[in-house]
């Protein structure tokens, strides 16, 4: 089965809606449609710290289902004498929302996802381990707001052997202003108690709707714990590409 590679994609009815996964830190349930293929493609900025090209190509297999691969093709760390440079870590995942729930005010589904320790950590491109996440999701709206509400658990993989439990909360919301501005805001709380480690941070930005097919955002993350980036600024684009052959 074709499902990423780029000859196997059809340029035809590139009318079709891109959805937007960019740039929150936690899942939405706006799955591809079915044989639509999308790219979305950005950096992140950690300055003084960090910098890479998140890339993730996504197909859907339903209306309702989709799978997904993510990529950082280039990043750069910076670290005491010579800085870390090189591709990240891959993750593989499969999202689908499964019913309407709450009387109908509210759509659920799930996440689950893999990372594949293929980064060089000696560079710090990555840990060295691999990690498996599983989301439960919420979807609803509220006048024009569109929310988010998940919760992710993590296994993340321990240098010492076996795995730590991560534990994350995200509420995203959406909000049309003036055509074709979409405001976006997210509260994100990553938190890993065997390691003492918790992660706060606010994100607000803005998207920007050029065509159903092209979406380009900007956003700033504040961070609100010790643990977390003090700032971050995060741009990119989701495009529709077309349909698998």
């Amino acid at each position: 089965m074709c499902l990423f590679g780029a000859g196997c994609v059809s340029s035809s009815n590139s009318f079709i809606p891109t959805t937007p996964q960019r740039p929150f830190t936690f899942p939405n349930l706006r799955t591809a449609p079915e044989g639509a293929v999308e790219l979305e493609i950005g950096a992140d900025v950690d300055r003084g710290e960090r910098f890479e090209v998140p890339t993730t190509v996504r197909t859907g297999l339903t209306e309702a289902s989709e799978v997904f691969a993510s990529w950082s093709p280039y990043g750069q760390v910076d670290l005491p004498g010579d800085d870390g440079y090189g591709s990240g870590d891959l993750f593989l995942g499969y999202r689908e929302s499964v019913g309407i729930v709450a009387d109908g005010r509210a759509t659920a589904g799930y996440q689950v996802e893999a990372k594949l320790a293929i980064a060089d950590d000696d560079k710090e491109l990555g840990t060295g381990e691999h990690d498996l996440f599983g989301s439960g999701i919420l979807m609803g709206k509220r006048g024009d707001v569109e929310w988010h509400a998940t919760y992710r658990l993590g296994a993340i993989g321990d240098p010492g052997g076996g795995f730590e439990l991560q534990h994350g909360l995200g509420l995203t919301a959406a909000v049309p202003l003036t055509r074709p501005w979409v405001g976006i805001a997210e509260i994100a709380d990553l938190e890993t108690p065997g390691i003492d480690r918790r992660e706060l941070t606010v994100l607000v930005g803005v998207r920007y709707v050029y065509a159903s097919s092209l979406v380009f955002d900007t956003a700033f993350i504040a961070g609100l714990s010790d643990d977390a980036p003090d700032v971050q600024f995060r741009f990119g684009l989701s495009a529709h590409l077309g349909r698998r052959r």
